[in-house]
């Protein structure tokens, strides 16, 4: 009797406890969930890129009178892997080294013969994460742009340039709403979040690269 009185206490402390452990992580996303939206709503207040293209570069900078202080070019993997980083004003690339990032993909994509020239336009989404002064706090944004390259084939001619630039969307950090268990003994949740983030942004503009 006094055995069976032993297993049910045991088994209300551990069903006890394993109630309190859902209640605290059902709050913890419920926090999660509501830090995020209120970032998502303040980057809508943030200043936004602006990309201007001429012959020779392309200049990055910010409305609002804010100060930009670098960012990074984020291109789809099928494009190319490596980072493109502006760390040092001006804040602009070359053309012809813009080019030459997207040129391999882009001949991929265009076939050359004798006769024939190819002239028209190839786009291609990006993630742009950039730092900016804002009223003296430093703030780290993210936007969803396209690139529009001017594309001219032909037998003896390659010429690739960026005509402009468009917002898709503003996005955050990370993009997607994401949330954890906390394990003492495995990555940190600034490392999962982190990774996961990579996965999305990877995900997110091999996608638009196949619609675009």
């Amino acid at each position: 009797m006094n055995l069976n009185k032993n297993t049910n206490s045991i088994l209300t402390l551990v069903f006890s406890i394993f109630a309190l452990i859902i209640s605290i992580r059902s709050c913890d996303i419920s926090k999660d969930a509501l830090n995020y939206a209120k970032t998502i709503e303040a980057f809508k207040l943030t200043p936004g890129l602006l990309v201007e293209c001429d012959t020779i570069d392309v200049k990055f900078d910010l409305t609002n009178q804010a100060v930009l202080q670098g960012l990074r070019i984020v291109f789809p993997d099928k494009v190319t892997s490596n980072f493109l980083d502006l760390k040092t004003k001006p804040y602009s690339i070359n053309q012809y080294i813009l080019s030459s990032k997207v040129k391999g993909y882009i001949e991929s994509k265009i076939q050359i013969s004798d006769s024939i020239a190819v002239i028209g336009n190839i786009n291609i989404p990006i993630i742009v994460n950039y730092s900016a002064m804002v009223n003296g706090s430093s703030q780290y944004l993210r936007e969803n742009r396209v690139l529009i390259f001017d594309v001219h084939f032909e037998k003896n001619l390659s010429k690739i340039t960026l005509n402009s630039s468009y917002l898709i969307n503003r996005v955050g950090y990370p993009i997607k709403e994401v949330s954890y268990w906390y394990n003492p003994f495995g990555k940190s949740k600034q490392e999962k979040v982190s990774e996961q983030d990579n996965l999305d942004v990877k995900n997110l503009l091999d996608e638009q690269l196949n619609n675009l």
